[in-house]
């Protein structure tokens, strides 16, 4: 492709790449300035959201994750799934899913994953899927490309990560009943180590809340270089507030590319009490500092970091280093616990 730009174009053209998304890396990765490939995937992205809402019809607000909970309440939850039950109602979800969503009477033996899969082929998802990994890849190769170019691709990037938190959003209560939904080339199921509560409406929950933390572990490699952090600090200035910005703190709190203590600092000072992106983004730090291999000083940040998050949940008015020091403590008993 670097030699022969006829080859480069066809390449590129039609999205023939999504496949083969270690071309698109070794391209752009040659001399980091593929500003072609940059413009193209760019393109290709925004062409495949759009195409996305319109086939699937879920609404491009659909976030329902901004109005869960750190600690939910019961009627909080049942919300959630009704907004979730009626945006798969309105949707261009084939009948017999919508049906298995909704009807809690459906006759579980009836098949839908045939009809799923046609649904999910036709309306892009699974190319899409393939093709972010390939344009997160050439975003971060892009060193010598011009910032709003990388700043373009960025946008579409995690709005196919979007995409993909919202169709799972939908399919959730079918996660619920069934632990898994396969069809053609995708499957989503939940592990073993998925323990579901008792109740629809805790296992619904618990299912919704695991899906942002999932698909920012899904592609985190792929974005992810020590270059990136001044792209991230300026794409969460832009995005506060939504599950675009969560996704990319997810990321950040895991790789920690330069400025990653001062982004996620700044996001715990001006979230809510019982926000559930300060819980998410707890649980992500958490993680790290129980299981992370890295230096002392990281150790330390990770471990401010989780105490301040956690106090800020609390609802401590002022969270000044002494407070977060008693919280620390505590949460050290529980790392030593294992």
């Amino acid at each position: 492709m670097h030699h022969s730009t006829q080859f480069a174009k066809y390449i590129l053209g039609e999205g023939r790449y999504a496949p083969f998304p270690e071309i698109i890396e070794f391209y752009t990765g040659i001399d980091r300035r593929r500003e072609d490939a940059v413009m193209q995937i760019t393109s290709d992205l925004r062409s495949m959201n759009t195409a996305f809402l319109e086939r699937t019809g879920i609404a491009e607000g659909f976030e329902p994750w901004q109005r869960a909970q750190w600690v939910p309440s019961e009627p909080s939850v049942e919300a959630l799934l009704r907004e979730v039950t009626e945006t798969a109602s309105d949707s261009t979800l084939p009948v017999a899913v919508k049906e298995a969503i909704a009807d809690q009477s459906y006759d579980r033996a009836k098949p839908y994953r045939q009809e799923l899969a046609k649904f999910i082929n036709d309306s892009s998802l699974r190319k899409m899927m393939s093709a972010v990994k390939g344009a997160a890849r050439a975003l971060r190769n892009s060193d010598h490309v011009d910032p709003k170019l990388k700043m373009a691709l960025m946008e579409e990037v995690v709005c196919c990560w979007r995409r993909i938190c919202q169709i799972i959003a939908v399919l959730s209560p079918l996660l619920v009943e069934h632990r898994r939904a396969y069809f053609e080339g995708i499957a989503f199921h939940l592990d073993e180590s998925f323990d579901l509560a008792k109740t629809d409406e805790a296992r619904f929950g618990q299912v919704l809340s695991a899906i942002p933390g999932n698909i920012a572990l899904w592609y985190q490699d792929d974005i992810f270089s020590r270059k990136m952090g001044a792209l991230f600090s300026r794409y969460t200035e832009a995005h506060r507030g939504t599950l675009n910005e969560s996704l990319i703190l997810l990321v950040m709190a895991t790789q920690r590319s330069p400025g990653w203590e001062e982004e996620i600092d700044s996001f715990i000072e001006r979230s809510k009490k019982n926000s559930f992106y300060l819980s998410q983004l707890f649980s992500r730090l958490f993680s790290e500092l129980r299981t992370s291999i890295t230096n002392e000083r990281t150790r330390q940040q990770l471990r401010r970091l989780a105490a301040k998050a956690v106090a800020k949940h609390q609802g401590s008015k002022h969270l000044s280093s002494k407070v977060i020091e008693r919280t620390a403590k505590d949460l050290d008993k529980s790392v030593d616990r294992g």
